[in-house]
């Protein structure tokens, strides 16, 4: 049982991978101040930290017991 949530662990935060940017730079363009350059950078640099984290913590529970049998 606890493969199985942590399997669905796993495929939930590869798809919010994908989907964060379309969340994170509409919440950055709306509550940041400052201009148009300021909001599109700060809006990729935080979609790209969340992409990154998203992505290691898939691998990470993909890849929990190695490369192939042991």
């Amino acid at each position: 049982m606890e493969e199985q949530i942590l399997d669905g662990i796993g495929v939930a935060c590869w798809w919010l991978m994908f989907i964060c940017p379309f969340i994170i730079i509409p919440l950055v363009w709306k509550f940041l101040d400052g201009s148009k350059m300021i909001r599109i950078v700060a809006g990729l640099v935080l979609s790209a930290l969340c992409f990154l984290l998203l992505f290691v913590i898939s691998m990470a529970i993909c890849f929990r017991h190695g490369l192939g049998p042991v």
